[in-house]
């Protein structure tokens, strides 16, 4: 589609363009595929489409690739019996699936469901054939339920972004940083043709795609108003998101037609309480923490689903807990989260000790209390059955090596689970499951893929399987 074909659509009116006079003086652009977010999903889409020969726009809002992928602690779900069988874990696609459904409360869409975790092991296999590294270990991260989670050999969602971006430059992917979409184009026979773009400079690019537009552009969990809009109960929750993860790109979709689900199912860690910005991330390995409260308590496993930690933690005495880890679990942890830890001692959101009883001291909980907890903890350890019920494969190994460390634990918004619906080939769908054709999705900017709660390490797995769904079906211009 030529410049003048663009400028035809801008005057068709408001079913067409939201904003029509956009257009005018617009430089425009043309490409097969554009691709709006510049994460792990958007980043799989977009190379997943250049990998079958397309011409390939991705668009990102920040000055540089990543959002909350180059944040997030990178540990990624897969069924994997090369790894997991030397370890003595016994898995497979099947439980992992259902394991997947019952912690979403079966309002998955079971077929999204199902795509994501019997597509696990392919897709470590694709990260993988690209250069990605992971340690040749799995573990179990908070609310993961299962140790399968992979972790990259880089700290942190790094190796994601830098494995997949050097892929995109190979592959010839065009890059727009610090431009934001503002609108979705359609030809006259109803299909989204192209994207309205604004650059930091002001000025209006299009960008013609004449296979398909892909939203990858995250949830809206960086905009606490909006998290509170739809969840009421999390009005004082802080954020791990990164602020462009502000749901501007969701509300572009409605206006287009596209239903939005589930928007007030939205997850949440421990992390900072409200007015703190430092978060500590003893909580990343469950075998490795305990979860106390302000009485000095173990108050829920620490292996239960995320929201039922999220809903815990709501309940907790000033909605505050703290995470425990000796010396041994500090030194488990990546580089990234020690380096917050010792930032953290000098701020006050961590703390150290070499006696429990000083370290309760310091974190103002009851000294025998807290005793009593680690000893009773460290005594299910040993007997493999613990108080809570904590798994007795989670229960690996006593926290009895000084020094001790606490962190503060609030409630902190992690991830949206609601957004645009879209089919088994991420077609976005209408509130009447038509297609809305040309317009594809993929990422935390859908909803459907994890129902009521997500499980630990999938919502890496999500992007990358879907966004290569995204990449190729679009590829294909269905």
């Amino acid at each position: 589609m030529k410049r003048r074909a663009f400028l035809k659509l801008g005057t068709a009116g408001s079913s067409t363009l939201f904003f029509p006079s956009l257009v005018k003086a617009a430089k425009s652009v043309e490409a097969d595929v554009v691709v709006v977010g510049g994460g792990v999903a958007g980043l799989s889409a977009a190379v997943a489409a250049a990998q079958k020969g397309m011409k390939v726009v991705l668009v990102e809002k920040n000055r540089e690739l990543g959002g909350n992928t180059w944040i997030s602690g990178g540990y990624y779900s897969a069924v994997n019996p090369e790894l997991q069988k030397p370890m003595g874990i016994n898995d497979s696609f099947e439980l992992f699936y259902e394991q997947t459904l019952a912690a979403g409360k079966r309002k998955n869409n079971p077929k999204l469901a199902r795509i994501m975790c019997f597509e696990s092991l392919n897709s470590v296999k694709w990260l993988e054939s690209m250069g990605m590294q992971f340690h040749p270990i799995v573990m179990e991260s908070i609310g993961a339920l299962w140790p399968r989670c992979h972790k990259p050999l880089l700290p942190d969602g790094q190796g994601f972004i830098r494995t997949l971006s050097g892929e995109a430059y190979k592959l010839g992917v065009r890059l727009f940083f610090n431009t934001s979409l503002i609108d979705l184009l359609k030809n006259d026979r109803g299909r989204i043709s192209g994207a309205v773009l604004r650059g930091s400079d002001g000025k209006t690019l299009l960008i013609e795609a004449t296979h398909g537009v892909i939203l990858a552009a995250g949830g809206f969990g960086g905009n606490l108003a909006m998290v509170a809009q739809y969840n009421p109960s999390l009005k004082d929750a802080t954020t791990d998101n990164v602020p462009s993860v502000s749901g501007e790109v969701l509300k572009i979709a409605a206006r287009h037609g596209v239903a939005l689900d589930d928007m007030d199912q939205v997850e949440c860690l421990p992390g900072c309480p409200k007015g703190r910005t430092l978060r500590i991330r003893f909580h990343v390995d469950v075998p490795r923490f305990v979860l106390v409260d302000s009485s000095g308590n173990r108050f829920i496993r620490e292996d239960s689903p995320r929201d039922e930690l999220r809903d815990a933690l709501l309940n907790a005495p000033g909605r505050i807990a703290f995470t425990i880890v000796d010396q041994e679990g500090y030194k488990s942890f990546s580089s990234h989260i020690q380096r917050d830890a010792v930032l953290g001692v000098e701020s006050g959101d961590a703390f150290i000790s070499d006696t429990l009883e000083g370290l309760a001291e310091q974190i103002r909980v009851p000294p025998g209390n807290l005793i009593k907890t680690i000893e009773t903890y460290n005594e299910g350890v040993r007997l493999k059955k613990d108080v809570l019920g904590k798994h007795e494969t989670k229960l690996l190994y006593e926290i009895k090596k000084p020094p001790f460390w606490a962190g503060i634990a609030g409630i902190t918004v992690h991830s949206t689970l609601g957004g645009v619906r879209i089919d088994e080939n991420t077609r976005c769908l209408s509130d009447e499951n038509t297609v809305v054709p040309g317009l594809f999705a993929a990422g935390e900017i859908t909803a459907g893929v994890h129902g009521a709660n997500r499980v630990g390490g999938n919502g890496l797995l999500d992007a990358v399987v879907f966004g290569r769904v995204a990449g190729e079906k679009a590829a294909q211009g269905i």
